[in-house]
């Protein structure tokens, strides 16, 4: 249901319950939407033609792209900054080292162009409308090129002066939450978040997670339990990089 009491057309996904969002603040529950297409994201050597490569260059840092290894699969994150969001370099090494346990070689390639905030503010906070509806900010903002070759991650502003939460409105079952973040599972993965420092990289790998097909935990320390600590792990379980590898 929209702000407006309009119902969401979610086509043919649903909610799972406990499946995807996590908050940098509490307790705060997300949930996934689930395509019942299989994903095939690991991007074939093959694939990687010419098109594709100046494509890449023409929208990425140079560096970024010269980590495609087209000697082997490579697992790509297409990532798009609202203007004032954005990570540093040292973070973005920080989440390729860890996602390296996936076995792929994992790029992550920050789009150079940013949406300005204002441009931002007709997509709202609603997280099906900024993933999911045909009018969404991934649809809008996705190049046809990245989708399917891509896992895309989006970092919008929060906003504080909200007394919720989390910054992103999700409902499930007429029931509103907020959450940090958002993910749609499924043939194309992709992911909302509005985690502010010192969670930023924590929640950004655990919006990653999902996008790779797991779910919420209940050990407290676990970078897929469904609130943000600093007592949360940076690391994957043996379980959870099977789990994941199976999904590619």
């Amino acid at each position: 249901m929209s702000e407006d009491g309009e119902e969401i057309s979610l086509n043919r996904r649903e909610y799972l319950l406990a499946a995807v969002g996590a908050t940098g603040y509490s307790s705060t529950l997300g949930f996934a939407l689930e395509s019942e297409l299989e994903p095939e994201l690991a991007v074939e050597p093959e694939e990687i033609d010419r098109q594709f490569e100046e494509f890449l260059y023409s929208n990425y840092p140079e560096p970024q792209v010269q980590k495609i290894d087209k000697n082997q699969e490579n697992l790509l994150f297409d990532i798009h900054y609202v203007e004032g969001e954005e990570m540093p370099e040292e973070d973005i090494e920080i989440i390729e080292s860890l996602l390296e346990d996936t076995g792929l070689n994992s790029v992550l390639l920050e789009n150079e162009e940013k949406l300005d905030r204002t441009d931002y503010q007709q997509y709202g906070s609603v997280a099906p409308e900024l993933l999911e509806d045909r009018d969404s900010l991934w649809s809008e903002q996705t190049d046809p090129i990245m989708k399917g070759n891509a896992i895309q991650l989006f970092f919008v502003p929060g906003k504080p002066e909200m007394p919720n939460k989390g910054q992103l409105k999700t409902f499930v079952d007429g029931q509103e939450l907020w959450v940090d973040g958002k993910t749609i599972q499924g043939s194309s993965p992709r992911a909302v978040m509005a985690f502010d420092e010192p969670y930023r990289v924590k929640g950004t790998v655990h919006e990653i997670g999902h996008t790779l097909g797991l779910e919420h935990t209940e050990r407290e320390d676990d970078i897929m339990n469904y609130e943000i600590t600093s007592d949360t792990c940076l690391e994957f379980s043996d379980e959870q990089v099977r789990t994941m590898n199976s999904n590619l």
